[in-house]
């Protein structure tokens, strides 16, 4: 082999190298830009990270002590003529169900169990929430006082700042 055979063998071999390390560079650059754009547009629910969509969605918490009727409060709500149940799961002492209304708002309902070794974890549910309903077993005298009780504690809460409530006397 030649000087210049040489010399352009190792020309070429530099060229290549440079244009793959930039390719490189450039793919990676690309990706980063990519991957940073859509975790942006991703909504952080807690559990799972979900696409924004183009209709608004509503998180409501139902919470309640046992017994209140949370899961049939719920139920009643998501049957009228209009509503689309979209997904309805329960995983330990959570059930979530999201429901479209007429107009495209999707609602997701979160209701948390009331038994006491459940409610220590009701305010990791607050984060992110549209609204707060608080059921009261009404006819349960026993209870009520316990119940004010824990709404107090989920109302100290620093996540609920400026967020509306609704506490509902129920079974009347």
């Amino acid at each position: 082999m030649s000087v210049s055979q040489s010399a352009a063998q190792n020309y070429w071999s530099k060229a290549c190298l440079v244009v793959g390390g930039c390719a490189v560079i450039g793919l990676s650059a690309y990706k980063f830009f990519s991957y940073y754009q859509n975790r942006n547009r991703l909504i952080d629910e807690g559990f799972e990270e979900a696409p924004i969509t183009d209709e608004p969605v509503k998180k409501i918490v139902v919470l309640g002590l046992k017994g209140a009727g949370k899961s049939t409060f719920i139920s009643q709500l998501s049957k009228t003529a209009h509503n689309k149940i979209l997904r309805h799961s329960k995983i330990n002492g959570l059930s979530v169900l999201s429901v479209q209304c007429k107009r495209g708002i999707i609602l997701n309902f979160a209701e948390m169990a009331g038994s006491e070794s459940i409610r220590i974890y009701w305010s990791s549910l607050l984060q992110d929430t549209d609204l707060l309903i608080y059921l009261v077993d009404s006819t349960d005298e026993h209870r009520l006082a316990e119940s004010v009780k824990e709404l107090r504690i989920v109302i100290a809460c620093d996540k609920l700042q400026n967020l509306p409530i609704i506490i509902l006397a129920n079974k009347q």
